[in-house]
């Protein structure tokens, strides 16, 4: 089953009983879903209260259907988060070789997946602060702390997987993405939750 099909208390009881799966790579994946749906939540709410001068409305609800679909895109790499681990530890418990080496690359590849749509999402809801009333700014800044966290827990992951990819060019060119998404999560937070 799908973990964009749990009940939230059950994908919480799975994260935290034993097998490794899902783990931080399925959590970052969901804080980044969290912070679509509230990124929905004020770009709806600006869309249907539109008034000249702004963003028009239809803009607004295009963005908002970017939200949603990054919400089910971000769900979907928990699941692959996951199933990509799994692999990971398999190969890794046979020993090395060829197969433990993608599986490695997987490990990585990923959550940088899931940290190029936490990214996506703070530009989403950096534009959702943008336009956002008053009682619902704190739900964008909400939205990209959530967004943030994700990021930078993704990132970390990589860091944490790169000592297994075994190709030194590869771990490099993986570093310096991490990086660079680290770098723009920070900065679009700024954006997004100014304080």
């Amino acid at each position: 089953m799908s973990y964009g099909a749990y009940p939230l208390e059950g994908f919480l009881d799975r994260l935290a009983g034993p097998g490794g799966a899902p783990g931080g790579g399925a959590a970052c994946a969901v804080a980044g879903a969290l912070a679509c749906a509230l990124a929905e939540l004020v770009l709806e709410h600006a869309a249907r209260n539109a008034t000249s001068g702004k963003e028009p409305a239809v803009g607004l609800r295009a963005a908002s259907g970017e939200a949603r679909e990054l919400r089910a895109r971000l769900l979907g790499l928990a699941d692959d988060d996951s199933a990509a681990y799994a692999r990971f530890a398999k190969m890794h418990r046979r020993g090395a070789g060829e197969p433990a080496l993608r599986a490695s690359y997987a490990a990585c590849e990923v959550p940088l997946d899931i940290a190029r749509s936490c990214v996506a999402a703070l530009r989403l809801l950096a534009r959702a602060r943008e336009h956002a009333a008053p009682a619902l700014r704190c739900d964008a800044e909400a939205g990209a702390l959530l967004a943030l966290a994700g990021a930078r827990g993704a990132c970390g992951l990589v860091d944490a997987n790169l000592p297994a990819v075994g190709d030194r060019s590869l771990a490099e060119v993986l570093t310096r993405e991490a990086a660079a998404l680290r770098g723009q999560a920070e900065a679009l937070a700024r954006r997004a939750a100014p304080w």
